[in-house]
C-alpha cells in the first residue's frame, strides 16, 4: 500500500478543504482520499459506503443522494467515487476535483491485486459486504 506523508507541504490549509477524487475502479481513488483525510485532519466521505447496501443491494437513488448531500453539505472532507447519481451534489461544492487517469496496465494490474487480496483476505468493506473471489469468477 501506498504512504503519503503532506507534513511538509507547505502553508496552512484553506478553511475549508473540499476535494473530489474521481477515476475508474482501481485507480487509486480511495488510496488517495484516506491518506488526504488522514493528513489534513478532514472527514472523508467514501461514496460507495452510501451506495452498497447490506448484501450487495444498491440503496434506493433518494436515499444514496441524501446521504451524499449530507455528508458534503457543511465542512471540509474529501470524496471518493464516480456516482453520476451524485455529480450534482458532490461536485458544485467541491473546491478542488482530482481526476486519476492511468494506462489500462497499471489500472488492471491494481485491481488484480487488489480482488485478489480482499478475496483472499475476506476484507469488510461497505455494510458487511466482502468481495469474494468467486464474485468474480462467473
Amino acid at each position: 500500500m501506498n504512504s503519503f506523508d503532506f507534513s511538509d507541504a507547505g502553508p496552512a490549509a484553506p478553511a475549508h478543504i473540499r476535494i473530489a477524487i474521481v477515476g475508474t475502479t482501481g485507480s487509486g481513488k480511495t488510496t488517495l482520499a484516506k491518506a488526504l483525510a488522514e493528513n489534513l485532519g478532514v472527514p472523508h466521505v467514501e461514496l460507495d459506503a452510501f451506495y452498497h447496501g447490506p448484501n450487495w443491494l444498491q440503496s434506493p437513488k433518494d436515499e444514496f443522494r441524501k446521504l451524499a448531500d449530507a455528508a458534503t453539505l457543511e465542512g471540509s472532507w474529501i470524496s471518493d467515487g464516480n456516482y453520476h447519481l451524485a455529480r450534482d451534489i458532490v461536485w458544485p461544492s467541491a473546491t478542488t476535483l482530482v481526476r486519476l487517469d492511468y494506462s489500462f496496465p497499471i489500472v488492471f494490474l491494481r485491481l488484480f491485486k487488489r480482488t485478489m487480496l480482499r478475496g483472499i483476505l475476506g476484507t469488510e468493506l461497505w455494510n458487511g459486504n466482502r468481495e469474494g473471489l468467486r464474485r468474480h469468477s462467473y
